[in-house]
């Protein structure tokens, strides 16, 4: 919708006018954009030198962070960003946010080249905004963020469950998407875990084509994002879900020189999970609806979500080669070889959902600090075989129950006795006086850890 002819009785115009008394009268006003939060306009002509302006009226808590991110942050990184003309408070409960017009064209995510440009620009902003020190005083943008999404998604779900205008199908469903967000939750340390490593950066949270614009600048096209209402600190994993991931590890491995892209696709897989997680919580609420015609909108969303959420798990679990189960079996092979191969046996009668959410980075990481401690266990041990032989006292057997024992506790899982007695008495040494005998290798091959009771499931 568009306003023409003399439009200074407007708001967005009276505002403007107390920034820059001297400014143009717009020849329109277009609404871009009108939400629960805020109301965009396009206000032609009544910027430095006849420019379109664009005027956001938002929420307080809105604004605030969207003009730390164009006043004190983005100015000092080295990218392209909207110029910011002016901030005036309105209310305590409302502000008046103008910016430079970047023009119509969209980011799209399935233009290659677009996806490259973003690549280079989002990498550019991850590894310089620790400069900043505005960038580092935002809202926690990582793990935390998106566990606080689970729980007030799942309490609204749950306070509308005897929602009368509700189907018995419909609640079903919903019963389904609680029961799989208690299981997310339950496994959370695996999802904290996957994004270990990585540095905390500035994030703008809500990258997506309505939120990114390109403009043709003396090099080729320039990357602009808008809306950072969700902008934050923390871990940049929702970032990635729309870029050349290739194009992003080019760029970021120069000053993050540990980051491997395999690392990069597993922080993209853990930004899909967080995203349904935000969109959860974002439509939930509405299913407080008293009209089964209302409640069509959430109930669609919902599901549409719930699939995505668990297709991000299983994107997640195929990354980090695996997924739980009642019994997840680590084929060990030979005690001394340092290095253990895991494999995962399926899930009887647990189809779909997120029953195959994965221990993960987080198993795979406990085992083989597991076996490094059993290796260095050999080597302490044969260094006894060799006291021995010198007449010194011997060192003293390796510790298996404990070290089984703790490696149980740091996954929260119980250890089958079973597996105790196959590691222990594939690792105990013979008490024999045969030293050649004693002295050959212990090998596991074909001895299970099995793990019951998984508390990530």
């Amino acid at each position: 919708m568009s306003l023409w002819g003399d439009c200074a009785w407007h708001p967005a115009v009276a505002a403007w006018r107390e920034l820059a008394p001297d400014a143009p009268d717009p020849e329109s006003i277009e609404v871009l954009r009108r939400g629960e939060k805020s109301t965009t306009y396009r206000l032609a002509g009544a910027g430095p030198g006849g420019v379109p302006i664009i005027a956001q009226h938002a929420r307080m808590g809105k604004a605030s962070i969207e003009r730390a991110a164009y006043e004190q942050i983005l100015p000092h990184l080295p990218l392209t960003a909207p110029r910011c003309y002016g901030f005036r408070e309105e209310s305590a409960q409302l502000a008046w946010l103008f910016l430079e017009d970047v023009g119509d064209e969209r980011y799209s995510d399935a233009d290659p080249a677009h996806r490259v440009l973003a690549a280079r620009w989002m990498g550019r902003m991850h590894t310089t905004a620790a400069r900043v020190a505005a960038a580092r005083g935002l809202p926690d943008g990582g793990p935390p963020r998106y566990l606080d999404h689970l729980r007030a998604g799942r309490h609204a779900i749950r306070a509308n469950l005897t929602n009368p205008a509700l189907a018995a199908g419909e609640v079903t469903t919903l019963r389904r998407l609680v029961a799989d967000l208690d299981h997310l939750e339950s496994g959370w340390a695996a999802i904290e875990l996957a994004c270990a490593g990585v540095p905390p950066t500035l994030v703008h949270g809500d990258f997506r084509p309505k939120n990114a614009y390109v403009r043709a600048g003396a090099n080729g096209l320039d990357l602009f994002a808008i809306d950072w209402e969700t902008a934050g600190w923390g871990v940049p994993a929702v970032d990635l879900t729309r870029i050349d991931l290739s194009t992003y590890w080019s760029v970021v491995r120069c000053c993050w020189p540990d980051m491997r892209l395999e690392e990069v696709r597993r922080l993209t897989a853990v930004g899909r999970l967080f995203l349904q997680l935000a969109a959860i919580r974002w439509v939930s609420p509405e299913l407080a609806y008293d009209s089964g015609q209302y409640l069509k909108r959430p109930m669609s969303w919902l599901r549409v979500f719930h699939d995505r959420l668990a297709d991000a798990v299983a994107e997640l679990g195929r990354i980090v080669g695996g997924l739980t189960g009642p019994h997840i079996v680590a084929d060990t092979g030979k005690l001394h070889s340092g290095r253990l191969a895991v494999r995962v046996e399926p899930v009887a009668g647990e189809e779909g959902d997120l029953h195959r959410l994965l221990l993960g980075q987080a198993l795979l990481d406990e085992i083989g600090a597991f076996g490094r401690r059993l290796d260095a266990a050999d080597d302490a041990h044969r260094a006894g075989i060799a006291q021995r032989r010198q007449g010194e006292p011997a060192v003293g057997a390796p510790r298996i129950r404990h070290d089984l024992a703790d490696l149980a506790l740091g996954l929260g899982v119980e250890v089958a006795d079973d597996c105790v007695e196959a590691v222990e008495g594939a690792a105990r040494r013979p008490g024999r006086a045969d030293d050649a005998a004693a002295e050959q290798p212990d090998r596991l091959d074909r001895a299970h850890l099995r793990f019951h009771q998984p508390r990530f499931l």
